[in-house]
């Protein structure tokens, strides 16, 4: 299963078996593609219904689309951490932008940002 911004969808993934950097998002040099289905942020969270100190997303270029799919439960988090590096899709692009936008537009603020790798770490001001 992966996570998304919709649910019970059934998406293409593609496997790289030999580097790690599996993605919902079509990329170079794949091993091979299955079908999976996908949950949301949103939904995980209503499972449990707690409190998160930290969620950290990681997905090979498919940070913002996880993002979209934490709406409802977004102040359940006190921090999120994202790699933004140059992964998403074949033309291996950041997604820095959308992500930062995204959660400052939800009243995050960044504290952290690791280079060269591109990863950021956001509290949430609301907590």
């Amino acid at each position: 299963m992966g996570v998304s911004n919709s649910e019970s969808n059934n998406v293409e993934f593609y496997l790289s078996d030999e580097f790690g950097d599996s993605s919902i998002l079509p990329i170079n040099n794949y091993t091979k593609k299955i079908t999976i289905e996908t949950t949301t942020l949103d939904k995980e969270i209503d499972k449990i219904k707690k409190k998160i100190k930290l969620i950290k997303i990681e997905a090979e270029g498919f940070e913002p689309e996880i993002l979209q799919g934490l709406k409802k439960n977004l102040n359940y988090a006190d921090y999120i951490t994202i790699d933004c590096g140059f992964e998403r899709g074949i033309n291996q692009e950041s997604t820095i932008a959308e992500c930062s936008n995204y959660l400052i537009k939800n009243n995050f603020k960044m504290i952290d940002f690791n280079a060269p790798r591109i990863v950021t770490l956001f509290k949430n001001l609301d907590i």
